[in-house]
């Protein structure tokens, strides 16, 4: 009998407990609301290429509006980061290659951080391509040929200079040819080019409509998942927003998991990137991140270095917000 009311009084206890820490929003579960961003309404500087899948899906999906954000996308004028507007606060983040954000940090030419990440190389989301015919076959046959790139010492540049070093082939007599990835194909099957530099969904196009094949994966040997692109703000405007830059952060982070999803990612790339539904359906996605890895962006710094870019290592952790 003792030992009955001894669990009814344990029940009951526990029930009351419960009531009472429910009444008073005192339970240590519960999560406090996260401060307010200071600056509500931002702009983001960017060019429409693939790696702006998980901020357009936090656009329209409401992750940004969730954190108390209104993010604007500006068309970039090119891949190069627009200091100038930067520096005036006309934008408030940029979206780019870390290439140049490294090479304006180790020259100390513009006083930025690296806010977030943006993606990573995956299997095949870039190649070197050729078509039937070209001089082009393989790694090894690229040395003396004509490869078009969208421009020197840009991460197109160096990391097909990468895989030749890894099949050990020498890239000294290559003519480089700059050229926009939208007429590579077309340069392509006119031999105006033997080889070409080329990511998605410019690759699964090209594939698709104009007798593309891959060369090589640039996810492979010292460049496999390399990362490609970042957020940057400048150092002053991180000091400035902590809020605003958090509430941005936990809104990227949780767009960049969901992209992941086809059923999400696809319409996504067929509305802003105006491929086909067939296209969409067959590429490969780069891998989409949004917390900055030092050990891993040091890779990018170090390839730098490796090409005899920059003279010296130099070391990324110097250039991100924490």
């Amino acid at each position: 009998m003792f030992e009955h009311l001894g669990k009814r009084a344990v029940a009951v206890a526990v029930t009351i407990l419960l009531l009472v820490t429910s009444l008073s929003g005192c339970s240590a579960f519960s999560e406090s609301a996260a401060p307010a961003p200071e600056k509500a309404k931002i702009t983001v500087s960017a060019l429409p290429t693939i790696d702006l899948a998980p901020l357009w899906l936090a656009q329209e999906g409401g992750y940004f509006e969730a954190e108390g954000l209104q993010v604007a996308l500006k068309p970039a004028n090119s891949g190069q980061p627009p200091y100038e507007e930067m520096n005036s606060g006309k934008v408030d983040m940029v979206l780019s290659s870390y290439v140049p954000f490294i090479l304006s940090g180790s020259t100390r030419t513009q006083n930025i951080r690296l806010v977030a990440d943006g993606s990573s190389l995956d299997k095949y989301s870039s190649a070197i391509v050729t078509v039937p015919g070209s001089p082009v076959q393989r790694v090894v046959d690229l040395p003396g040929k004509r490869i078009a790139v969208v421009g020197n010492n840009t991460v197109a540049h160096l990391l097909t200079r990468s895989v030749m070093v890894d099949h050990g082939v020498d890239d000294d007599g290559v003519d480089w040819v700059t050229m926009r990835l939208e007429d590579v194909a077309a340069a392509l099957n006119e031999k105006r080019v033997d080889a070409a530099y080329l990511p998605e969904p410019f690759l699964t196009q090209a594939v698709l409509s104009s007798r593309v094949t891959i060369v090589a994966s640039l996810s492979s040997g010292a460049s496999v998942n390399f990362p490609l692109t970042g957020y940057a703000a400048t150092a002053d405007w991180v000091s400035a927003n902590p809020n605003t830059l958090a509430a941005f952060r936990r809104a990227l982070a949780a767009a960049s998991r969901d992209i992941a999803d086809r059923s999400k990612f696809e319409p996504i790339v067929v509305n802003h990137l105006k491929v086909s539904t067939d296209a969409a359906a067959l590429m490969s996605l780069p891998t989409f991140s949004s917390v900055v890895n030092p050990q891993r962006l040091q890779r990018v710094s170090d390839l730098l270095q490796a090409m005899q870019v920059t003279p010296e290592r130099f070391d990324v952790n110097t250039i991100i917000a924490r």
